[in-house]
């Protein structure tokens, strides 16, 4: 089943606001959080959970990505950021960070009670926690 633009744009938003939060939380901004790779990847791995969780294809999947980009960033270089993502792909910080989101988003969405905040204890400690899983 396809999901909308509407839908994409949805689920977009919602995960910018739950990123926004851990980032105000830390005192950070999206722009700052995005100079760094291992921040930048948690955002990507984030929303790639949101995609999976929402069974979106491929196609679906990059644009909610994208949209996600923009809506944290507050402008339209989205693309350009997916581009940036895909360039890094064997980064080891962008691994760690893309898993991170990833895996706080699967706890979230599936967990009762569960708050992401893996993204803020980046900031607050100076490294990520290990991985639940």
């Amino acid at each position: 089943m396809a999901v909308t633009n509407e839908q994409i744009q949805s689920v977009a938003e919602m995960g910018a606001k739950v990123i926004e939060l851990q980032l105000s939380l830390a005192d950070h901004t999206a722009k700052e959080a995005f100079y760094q790779i291992w921040p930048f990847a948690y955002c990507y791995g984030a929303f790639e959970e949101l995609a999976q969780h929402h069974r979106m294809d491929t196609v679906e999947s990059y644009l909610l990505i994208t949209i996600g980009f923009e809506e944290l960033l507050l402008d339209k270089d989205g693309r350009k950021k997916l581009e940036r993502a895909a360039q890094l792909q064997t980064n080891q910080f962008f691994i760690e960070g893309r898993a991170h989101g990833f895996d706080d988003f699967v706890q979230w969405l599936t967990t009762p009670d569960f708050r992401p905040l893996m993204l803020m204890n980046f900031f607050a400690f100076g490294k990520p926690a290990p991985l639940r899983r």
